[in-house]
């Protein structure tokens, strides 16, 4: 009786050490691309909209004419800190399906209490097939932002958004109306 019960200790426990190593093989190997958010930032993007309902958030567009299909507005970002303060956010912008395969710059300027963190020069980046961009990460910060502006320009045409981020790692999306 008690070698049977050990072995079926023995085997729960391999079983447990594979169910770990073959989640961490997944999960590392959806994270090797740069410029695919991987596995947990599509479940992170999944999460309902009203979750973020109290923070303030505004995303403003430009107008221009002659466009067939312009960049009017954001619609959610995504931010991931791993609370090193050897790297930045990585940052995950939505534009919107319909901008797929466009090239945009993206240029983000972070604050704390009202203060200049950082301000990100522009970089240019190409809009996935579900409308991303991912920015897998910026400039070093040794605090936490509590703000956030986005600036995406594609075609001549600028978008900015503003959002309020909670001063924390992990990650965290803002939805813009």
């Amino acid at each position: 009786m008690r070698e049977n019960n050990l072995i079926i200790i023995c085997l729960t426990v391999i079983l447990c050490l594979l169910i770990v190593a073959g989640t961490f093989i997944i999960i590392n190997s959806n994270n090797a691309d740069s410029n695919n958010p991987g596995i947990i930032d599509n479940m992170i993007n999944s999460v309902n909209p009203s979750d973020n309902s109290a923070n303030e958030n505004t995303a403003e567009g430009s107008t221009s004419s002659g466009e067939s299909n312009p960049l009017e507005k954001i619609n959610w970002a995504t931010f991931y800190a791993d609370g090193n303060p050897n790297t930045g956010e990585e940052v995950t912008v939505n534009v919107g399906s319909q901008h797929a395969g466009k090239t945009v710059s993206l240029s983000m300027n972070y604050y704390r209490d009202g203060n200049t963190l950082i301000e990100e020069p522009a970089k240019t980046y190409v809009v996935n097939g579900e409308g991303n961009v991912y920015i897998p990460d910026t400039t070093s910060m040794a605090r936490y932002p509590d703000k956030c502006t986005i600036t995406v320009t594609c075609e001549g045409h600028s978008t900015t958004a503003t959002c309020n981020l909670e001063k924390r790692k992990g990650s965290q999306t803002i939805y813009f109306d």
